[in-house]
């Protein structure tokens, strides 16, 4: 059969072939490559290839560093030899032709022109001209990409060192730089239908941050500005910008599992050497009952001074590893303290040393830019191996992860910097193993599993399926906080959940559902556990979880901590799974996504115009392809700012990927305790439980990220491309593919907010509301006046809402909301929050909106594959994947029960009974009259 195939796509070329333009050129030799075909000129060569799936590339070069052909190596493209897709070329008289399942390049007058092709021939982009050079600088090339007078051009990032937010997101000129102040990248898509990523030789950004490679447009063409000897112009293409995406996280690496506490909220400061301590803050977040998942801190957590005013020598008394003590009084200890209360800590790094005797070390090693410099060249595979063994103080002692600053040295600077960090952790593990009180295990030993998506340079590897192993487990109590949206309350979901009395559970129609109830007693939980051990394996531990309402075994923690290596052992079956990757970086490198790196804005100020600038680099960055995104609630002025400011960035922030707060050194913690109105007070604890109550709908979304390639943060163009108003939002995004956000960004309250073509449903959280819901019909633009606790958040008709309560009460709950108006589906997904690869709980429920019925399916394997945007490492099936935990805040265990609440326009809500989820289930609302 692949053989037949394949004589009918040849069949097929040959019969259209003579539909391709053909220009009267003089005949010129055709050398065929390993990965495609090489045409070589009097000045130039020119190489035609197939990448992996979905991607061309075109690499010009001069004639004299011909050789073979081949791509330029750099550290941005995740392609190996065996990923090559099927190709055929082939000469047609004077053109020459490569052709792939995804696409076609035709090369013709002699290299002067060339063109991009569907594989159904048509035309994509036909440039009259190649290669011309710059008037005065005949070093300097310009590779020309014709373009359509009404094309557009997305994704080349932002610098966000400005407060002028621009009337679209369209980008006119693009390059490859680093700064303090965001980054920008050399890819982009065009609306002409595809996209491009362009790469030169990795040598000439050693020692600047930026590459010798820019594009510009001028209205008719996409000029790709290089300079000799060669560029590789990667091609795709791509009828959407989220098919572009999608496709250049296939080039470029498969975006990383972030670990659960990265998803919870993260207190970050600089000045932790003046009140509060750590230690106070915790308190205060722990009796405000406010989230608390992990803590950063700028140098103080290594130095007691900064190093930012020594001799290029250094100082013999500057430490620049190691903990601090003021700081963190006890160490290690403390730091054990930490994560006996489910919190991580990270540290901010600056990719420079000051100590005099690391400084000599790395010096006799080459390992700094030049004799006047303090910076490490972590380009150099000896020097990311010195600062990975420097580490290890840190990661021994329980640092779980580091957000870089400063690394604008070169322009892959913040890549290898964080490949070091990411191999600190993968190296520095005890080689001993401990077992907990009954059968959960961590190990200790080195490991070096790698996905078939492992990428490996000298003897160094790198992989986008590095994880970590940290547990962040945190026994929050709950708290009732009260706000309004559109006028509705929203308030605690449990209230109660469960019925007391079995008596009045269920109507006559349910008793035949066989969906048994668990009643809050002990003898009903220990009766829910005994039902499904058959089918679902708990550990004594998980159990002891239920029953206590937390993680008590603190051996765990502390093996969890430093681990690379996490092994689950029941009975005689033991496997050992990879560390979830994770930090924050104020820059961002294509590649980065696959090592867990979490982009942010940089150093903002605090203002409106900085809050508003804010929600427009959520959007760029994502059009760019970060696939995470962190921000500086709050700011980084050196004053105070307001109380309506800070809730207002609250209520932004929980809806990026790593919710966080931040301050300058001279200014005020941004800590949500710190409003003094009662008003912004509570408005900011409705925020961060909100984001809490949504973290079943987050984190599917984290995995489907991971395994579908489907973006978390999502630009309105990535939903809906053929909405021509949506390139002009840049406020306003998807998170997941169902609910959309609006933040209030002006003092005032009023948001102007786009609604595009579908069913829009505002986001209540109280569904004992008798009121009726309002939905908005789609296409059209609508000004509110939002209070200072409301939050612009829709949900679009025909999708599900999967929320957890704010209660830590076994049986653990979990919320189904149903937007009528379609059929829908949607899957909950568990795992124990910090390995890469381990095993999963999943949940799938589906929605009949003709029926009215909601049913539900659990299985224990790794999500389905998508055979276009699959995983590399393949699906995985586990007899004993139920045997997990999620170690996020507030998670106790896996939920055992599922109560569904069905809203419907123009209607009140209809709240189901909470039901066992077992197996598998359903629940009938066309009879189901009562709450």
């Amino acid at each position: 059969m692949r053989f037949q195939e394949s004589l009918l796509l040849v069949v097929g070329i040959i019969l259209t072939a003579s539909i391709i333009p053909s220009w009267n050129v003089v005949s010129y030799a055709a050398v065929p490559t390993r990965a495609g075909v090489l045409v070589i000129t009097d000045e130039h060569a020119i190489e035609l290839a197939a990448v992996k799936r979905g991607w061309l590339r075109l690499s010009v070069f001069s004639a004299r560093h011909s050789e073979k052909g081949g791509r330029i190596q750099s550290p941005m493209i995740n392609v190996l030899s065996n990923d090559t897709q099927q190709f055929f070329w082939w000469q047609d008289r004077d053109d020459v032709i490569l052709s792939t399942n995804d696409g076609r390049l035709v090369l013709a007058e002699n290299g002067s022109m060339w063109a991009i092709q569907t594989p159904s021939n048509e035309t994509l982009m036909l440039s009259k001209a190649l290669l011309t050079s710059v008037p005065n600088n005949p070093q300097d090339m310009l590779l020309h990409v014709q373009h359509s007078p009404n094309a557009t051009a997305f994704g080349c990032g932002r610098l966000t060192n400005s407060t002028i937010v621009p009337s679209s997101a369209a980008c006119k000129k693009g390059s490859a730089v680093v700064t303090e102040y965001g980054f920008l990248t050399s890819f982009f898509w065009s609306t002409d239908g595809y996209a491009m990523f362009g790469v030169v030789p990795e040598e000439a950004s050693e020692r600047r941050p930026s590459l010798n490679l820019s594009w510009t447009d001028n209205g008719e063409e996409y000029l790709w500005k290089f300079q000799d000897p060669r560029i590789d112009l990667y091609i795709a293409p791509a009828s959407t910008m989220l098919s572009a995406i999608q496709l250049f996280w296939q080039l470029t690496g498969t975006p990383s599992l972030l670990p659960a506490p990265a998803l919870t909220f993260v207190a970050s400061r600089s000045g932790w050497d003046e009140p509060p301590s750590i230690k106070q803050a915790v308190t205060y977040f722990e009796q405000g009952f406010y989230p608390l998942s992990a803590l950063v801190s700028d140098y103080e957590w290594f130095s007691q001074s900064s190093d930012s005013q020594l001799p290029p020598t250094g100082s013999v008394s500057f430490s620049d590893f190691g903990l601090n003590d003021a700081i963190l009084p006890g160490g290690s200890s403390f730091l054990q303290w930490l994560f006996d209360r489910g919190i991580w800590f990270g540290g901010i790094r600056w990719p420079r040393l000051g100590n005099r005797q690391n400084l000599e070390e790395a010096r006799s090693q080459n390992c700094l830019f030049g004799e006047g410099s303090r910076n490490i060249n972590f380009q150099r595979r000896v020097c990311r191996d010195w600062y990975t063994t420097k580490l290890k103080a840190d990661t021994e002692a329980g640092v779980s992860f580091f957000w870089n600053t400063g690394g604008n040295t070169s322009y892959y600077t913040y890549m290898y910097w964080t490949r070091a960090q990411v191999n600190a952790f993968k190296h520095h593990i005890s080689p001993t193993t401990t077992t907990t009180s009954t059968s959960t295990t961590t190990t200790g030993v080195i490991s070096t599993t790698a996905s078939t998506s492992t990428s490996t340079t000298s003897r160094e590897t790198t992989t986008s399926s590095t994880a970590s192993t940290n547990p962040s487990t945190q026994s929050t109590p709950s708290t009732t906080t009260t706000a309004t949206m559109s006028g509705v309350s929203i308030g605690p979901v449990l209230s109660p959940l469960i019925p007391s009395s079995s008596t009045d559970r269920m109507s006559t129609k349910k008793d035949v559902l066989n969906s048994t109830l668990l009643s809050q007693d002990q003898e009903g939980l220990d009766a829910f556990l005994t039902s499904t051990r058959k089918k679902y394996v708990r550990t004594h531990e998980l159990r002891e979880d239920l029953n206590a309402r937390k993680f008590r075994n603190n051996t765990e923690s502390r093996l969890f901590r430093g681990s690379h290596s996490t092994s689950l052992q029941i009975g005689r079956l033991q496997t050992t799974y990879t560390r979830r990757p994770f930090s924050i970086n104020n820059a961002f490198i294509p590649g980065m996504q696959a090592l867990g790196a979490v982009t942010t804005p940089g150093r903002t100020l605090s203002s409106w115009e900085d809050l508003e600038a804010t929600a427009q680099d959520i959007v760029s960055f994502a059009m760019a392809g970060t696939a995470f995104s962190t921000v500086d609630i709050g700011g980084n002025s050196p004053q105070s700012i307001s109380d309506t400011l800070l809730a207002r960035w609250y209520q932004l922030g929980i809806f990026t990927t790593v919710p966080r707060c931040n301050s300058a050194r001279s200014s005020p913690p941004h800590f949500p305790f710190g409003a003094e109105s009662p008003t912004a007070l509570a408005a900011i604890k409705t925020a961060l439980n909100l984001r809490v109550q949504l973290l079943p709908y987050f984190y599917s979304a984290l995995r489907s990220q991971h395994e579908h390639l489907q973006p978390m943060a999502r630009p309105l163009l990535f939903d809906f491309p053929n909405d021509i108003h949506v390139q002009n939002i840049m406020t306003q995004w998807m998170f997941g593919d169902a609910l959309m956000v609006a933040p209030v960004l002006s003092e005032d309250g009023q948001r102007t907010i786009y609604f595009p073509e579908a069913t829009w449903c505002p986001l209540h959280l109280d569904d004992d509301i008798i009121n009726a819901l309002e939905c908005i019909r789609g296409s059209q633009t609508l000004t509110i006046s939002a209070k200072l606790q409301e939050i612009p958040v829709y949900m679009k008709s025909g999708s599900l809402l999967a929320l957890q309560g704010l209660t830590t009460t076994a049986p653990v709950v979990l919320h189904i909301y149903i937007y009528s108006g379609g059929d829908a589906s949607f899957a909950v997904i568990q795992d124990d929050g910090l390995s890469q690869d381990g095993p999963v709980v999943i949940t799938s429920f589906t929605w009949n909106n003709d029926l009215l019925v909601l049913s539900w399916e659990r299985s224990s394997s790794i999500l389905d594959k998508d055979p276009k945007h699959s995983h590399p490492s393949g699906a995985k099936q586990s007899a004993y994947s139920n045997t997990v935990r999620f170690p996020s805040p507030l998670y106790i265990g896996e939920y055992a029960v599922v109560q569904a609440t069905l809203w419907q326009n123009g209607s009140a809500p209809v709240k189901s009974y909470a039901r066992n989820i077992g197996a598998s289930g359903f629940i009938d609302f066309s009879t189901h009259q009562n709450k």
